[in-house]
């Protein structure tokens, strides 16, 4: 446990920081204190559910890619076929209009 939850916090500062965010910006885009952010990156605290969920959804990873249980912050398509992964892509793309809309 303790060797993802390091994992968890490399990852938090590097994704922070290629975002060009501080810890007390991010913080405050996910409702967290700055405090909570630097426990959260030196492995200090452990994040509930609900805050993992939503570093996941603001930094567009799984929450198995942050946990350190797969080495890619992606979803693997190459199962797919072609036609499989153009409808999955559509419908991704469906869903970031409608989400910058709001």
């Amino acid at each position: 446990m303790v060797r993802y939850m390091q994992s968890f916090g490399i990852k938090l500062k590097r994704l922070r920081e290629e975002k060009e965010l501080t810890q007390k910006e991010l913080g405050a885009l996910l409702g967290l204190t700055r405090a909570t952010i630097s426990s959260y990156e030196r492995c200090a605290l452990y994040p509930s559910v609900e805050a993992l969920i939503s570093i996941c959804r603001f930094f567009n990873v799984t929450a198995d890619y942050m946990l350190g249980l797969a080495d890619t912050n992606t979803f693997d398509t190459s199962y797919l076929t072609d036609q499989q992964e153009l409808i999955i892509r559509a419908i991704l793309d469906e869903f970031r209009e409608k989400n910058c809309k709001t």
